[in-house]
């Protein structure tokens, strides 16, 4: 959804974190959780987990494991439990490495309870985002172009 992040990054503003009873926490909403520029913005503003609020009624149980596959690579990514609710897909709580702790299966209507654990710490990727990968492909282009030199 390249319209999301240029928005964000047009606009020059970042998402504001919201704070309950001490607890810093962002929120992505629908197709924010396929941005994850947007959560890594909160990892920079020390929040202390994320809450993934999504309508999933247009996909199929592929594109629902698919998006839930999103959510898992920001809670890896940002180093936060996720919650992921949704009103008709896979409704989760995924822990800092990325893993499901606590699920419920498209189409249920339930809730879960389940301890979280906070971390405000800002991890290498929040801080530097995709720098390293774009250093590591110039370093390769350079390597390329000097073998192609020496030939």
């Amino acid at each position: 959804f390249p319209s999301l992040q240029d928005y964000a990054v047009a606009s020059n503003e970042k998402p504001s974190t919201y704070n309950i009873e001490k607890l810093n926490f962002g929120i992505l909403i629908c197709a924010e959780e396929t941005a994850s520029n947007l959560a890594v913005n909160y990892g920079k503003q020390n929040s202390d987990f994320i809450v993934s609020l999504s309508n999933n009624q247009h996909f199929n149980d592929r594109g629902l494991r698919i998006l839930s596959g999103f959510t898992r690579m920001i809670s890896s990514q940002t180093s936060k439990y996720t919650i992921r609710a949704t009103n008709n897909g896979i409704t989760q709580i995924i822990d800092s490495n990325g893993n499901v702790i606590k699920s419920l299966e498209s189409n249920k209507r339930d809730y879960l309870i389940e301890k979280i654990y906070t971390n405000n710490e800002a991890t290498f990727y929040s801080k530097y985002g995709d720098s390293f990968l774009y250093l590591t492909l110039f370093i390769l282009f350079i390597l390329i172009i000097k073998d192609i030199m020496k030939s």
